[in-house]
């Protein structure tokens, strides 16, 4: 009984990892963060800089590095599985595992009831 249990936390979370594998953000919503993005780094030097005059423009620099370090960040996260990618997930390899590790208890299940 424990062990079904068991399996089926493992099912249950190899069904995550496929539905991970296969959810992707639509390219209409990047496209449309992007261009705010873009839109509120160009308007900020307009805003600031009767405040902070020729400083405006390192603190500008410094906040578009921080934007667009976030953005290239939440690129890399966006598909955690894609083969290929510098930071790719090996979502192969946790199958196999999850797999070995169902067999092992399905045979340690039978082997009991035997």
């Amino acid at each position: 009984r424990q062990h079904e249990k068991y399996l089926d936390i493992i099912i249950a979370n190899a069904c995550g990892l496929e539905g991970l594998k296969l959810i992707s953000v639509p390219i209409v919503f990047v496209s449309h963060l992007r261009s705010i993005m873009l839109i509120y780094l160009i308007s900020l030097p307009y805003t600031y800089m009767s405040t902070w005059g020729w400083f405006t423009i390192p603190i500008v620099a410094v906040i578009a590095f921080f934007y667009y370090g976030v953005e290239g960040a939440a690129e890399e996260v966006e598909e955690p599985f894609e083969k290929g990618r510098a930071n790719d997930l090996p979502l192969d390899k946790y199958c196999e595992n999850i797999l070995r590790n169902t067999r092992q208890l399905v045979k340690r299940h039978n082997m009991r009831n035997d």
